[in-house]
């Protein structure tokens, strides 16, 4: 083998013919750009102590590599300095490292990576790729993932985020293995473009009070998953919720849900009830023209416009069966205190309420319903009474 090596940086790594392993000789502290790249047969490396910086594209498809260390005195690695490395497992970041490029390990094999905590940005496409990468561990000093970072990373079930993160870059998680509940961090101010895109098995989206602007695709693009967003004035982008999908809107100490038509501010009809929670009016409400969109603002919103109370009460059993169906026992609990519900609407809703306990929804609601008939309104026969 034969190493190009000139004031004390590895220019170029020249393999003899059939030469699987290297060791860079002591005394190298920069490994140069392209040092390694496209050494296809090299299949370990080993980096002595000293070694501070490792070039842009050092291992650059060096396809069979299996095994290299990294060296506690590198502080820098470049970009796409291990990319299409098909064949590395493992890799293990000195706590020293300062700078990782982009796309620095696309490609690779690696089933877990830990970030260093002097890293403060994830770079883009930083792990793009690692279709086997199931464990992510972050310092809480992120605050920011590139772009593209973890994008294709089907084994990428769950992920921790770090609580100082202040946004995600586009596609930085698309089509990943994520699933169940997704607790984003509180101080998260922005999600770019198609951030959740593909994420087919997320059942839950939880967005934080923090959340400025969400852009356009960045959830989930599947009616499997529900959205739990904490406020109406968001900033939303195009599709950002799509057909068929559960929005939980949080306004003040209740939830309203919407069941969307179409695709977000795609249609006019989504449009309306966007420009209505930009700037809530009754002229705006009236403007929307689904009555399901309708009736779930009417919600949120009831307490603070006159006439939008009057339009609840006339509608309260058909807008109030989805709060049943979603167990929203809070928000229920308020409309019962203020009296929303009348008469003439409660016997409809207690029955829906009873068949849906009976298929396992929530018993807590059928017996609030039930007393609060009971207390403000009346039983007319034993039967009903019975009920309790």
């Amino acid at each position: 083998m034969a190493f190009q090596i000139k004031d004390n940086i590895l220019l170029r790594y020249i393999p003899d013919e059939g030469q699987t392993k290297a060791v860079i000789p002591r005394g190298v502290e920069e490994i140069a750009d392209k040092a390694f790249s496209d050494c296809y047969g090299l299949e370990s490396v080993f980096i002595p102590n000293g070694v501070k910086r490792i070039g842009r594209k050092a291992f650059y498809h060096c396809w069979n590599m299996q095994k290299i260390n990294i060296p506690e005195t590198v502080t820098e690695i470049g970009e796409e300095a291990f990319y299409h490395c098909e064949s590395l497992k493992e890799m293990q970041l000195p706590e020293n490292l300062q700078i990782i490029g982009k796309y620095a390990f696309a490609g690779c094999k690696i089933k877990e990576i830990t970030i260093p905590p002097l890293i403060e940005e994830i770079s883009a496409g930083l792990c793009s790729e690692c279709k086997e990468l199931k464990l992510i561990t972050m310092p809480e000093t992120i605050k920011h993932i590139g772009d593209n970072a973890f994008e294709h990373c089907k084994s990428l079930k769950k992920f921790t985020f770090p609580e100082n993160l202040q946004s995600i870059g586009q596609y930085a998680f698309s089509s990943c293995g994520l699933e169940g509940v997704l607790n984003l961090p509180s101080n998260l101010q922005t999600m770019e473009e198609y951030v959740f895109y593909g994420c087919y098995n997320l059942e839950k989206v939880i967005i934080p009070q923090s959340v400025k602007e969400i852009k356009h695709c960045a959830l989930p693009n599947t009616t499997k998953t529900k959205i739990f967003i904490p406020h109406t004035s968001i900033e939303m982008g195009l599709c950002c919720f799509h057909a068929g999908q559960k929005v939980f809107f949080r306004k003040n100490e209740k939830c309203f849900i919407v069941v969307l038509k179409g695709e977000w501010l795609k249609a006019s009809l989504e449009r309306d009830l966007s420009f209505f929670l930009q700037h809530p009016t009754f002229g705006t409400f009236e403007q929307i023209r689904v009555e399901q969109y309708k009736q779930a603002v009417a919600i949120g919103f009831y307490d603070e416009i006159p006439r939008i109370r009057e339009y609840l009460e006339s509608h309260i059993a058909e807008a109030i069966k989805i709060l049943i169906d979603e167990k929203q026992v809070e928000t229920i609990s308020i409309l019962l205190n203020d009296r929303i519900i009348t008469k003439e609407a409660i016997d409809p809703i207690i029955e829906y309420a009873i068949e849906s306990a009976q298929k396992g929804g929530s018993l807590e609601i059928q017996t609030l319903l039930l007393n609060y008939k009971a207390e403000y309104l009346g039983f007319e026969s034993v039967e009903e009474r019975l009920k309790l």
